[in-house]
């Protein structure tokens, strides 16, 4: 398996916040950022930072950041802005980055050390032949926030 974690964020308060609402609890990088109730929450914000050296011509979409920078984020495919990728550096993992249609919730799946693949895994990603992993990440997810809406 390629893809190693998932999280799913829903559109909280204030203009960038956005609130984990299931996750499989086991990414190191996101983990570390919980509040001591034990909420994840992350912010998306434009790109006046761009700070993934994947393609110095582009500058990126969106970032995702918390008390510091996490992933800058690029969109695949301009005219379908559902597919979005990153990166975290640190730890060398590619990040797929689903949005919801209405930009109000996305899906982040990790793939743990393939960095340096991630055109690839979009492409697999693109293409649909990911989805077994993606859907076996999705089930093995718990819900994170019990007074949460999200389904």
């Amino acid at each position: 398996m390629i893809l190693s974690n998932y999280y799913r964020f829903i559109k909280g308060s204030g203009k960038t916040r956005f609130d984990c609402t299931h996750s499989t609890g086991d990414y190191e990088t996101f983990e570390v950022l919980r509040n001591k109730d034990g909420d994840l929450f992350i912010h998306i914000t434009g790109s006046e930072a761009d700070y993934i050296k994947a393609n110095a011509n582009r500058k990126s979409d969106f970032k995702l950041s918390k008390t510091k920078h996490l992933s800058s984020v690029y969109i695949l495919n301009l005219e379908n802005p559902v597919l979005a990728y990153g990166d975290i550096l640190e730890n060398q993992s590619a990040l797929i980055i689903l949005f919801d249609l209405d930009m109000k919730a996305f899906e982040v799946f990790i793939a743990k050390g393939y960095r340096s693949h991630i055109s690839a895994i979009c492409n697999a990603v693109a293409a649909g032949e990911m989805e077994a992993e993606m859907e076996f990440l999705r089930n093995k997810a718990k819900l994170d926030r019990p007074d949460s809406l999200a389904a």
